[in-house]
């Protein structure tokens, strides 16, 4: 006996910078991202707090979101400033998030260059990216941080 199991293809992800449609869904990863992080005792899990983030960072920064399938699997934002100890133009990470069913995938990967990208445009000199997790410091030394 022979069987077939025709498999669907995978979903494609797609990394794009967000829009104001986009404020709910990335309101709702942050609230994620809070409630799982060590972050979450510094930030406050206010959905009205947490969109004005978000607009302020869609015109002073970026926020770049991953979309599969119409639902938005993952975000990273942050910003260009002169640092204040170097004045370099220096890129900060300031939220970046997978949901749980894209992890382990290129999304975290592919959110990341697509910030890295923007900041290169916007005249950063460097990227920042706070780490407070021991695998999240090989993830980030893998791709040549440190």
């Amino acid at each position: 006996m022979s069987a077939t199991l025709v498999l669907d293809p995978p979903a494609t992800v797609t990394i794009r910078k967000a829009t104001t449609d986009d404020i709910d869904g990335i309101v709702a990863m942050a609230q994620r991202f809070i409630g799982t992080t060590a972050y979450g005792g510094d930030v406050p899990d206010d959905a009205t707090h947490l969109q004005r983030v978000t607009e302020q960072l869609l015109t002073l920064g970026v926020v770049f979101v991953a979309e599969r399938n119409g639902e938005l699997v993952g975000m990273i934002c942050g910003l260009v400033y002169p640092h204040y100890m170097t004045t370099r133009q220096t890129a900060s990470e300031t939220a970046w998030w997978v949901e749980p069913s894209a992890r382990g995938t290129r999304v975290a990967r592919d959110l990341l260059q697509a910030f890295e990208g923007w900041a290169q445009q916007a005249g950063a000199v460097c990227v920042e990216i706070g780490s407070w997790h021991e695998r999240l410091d090989g993830f980030y030394r893998r791709l040549g941080y440190t």
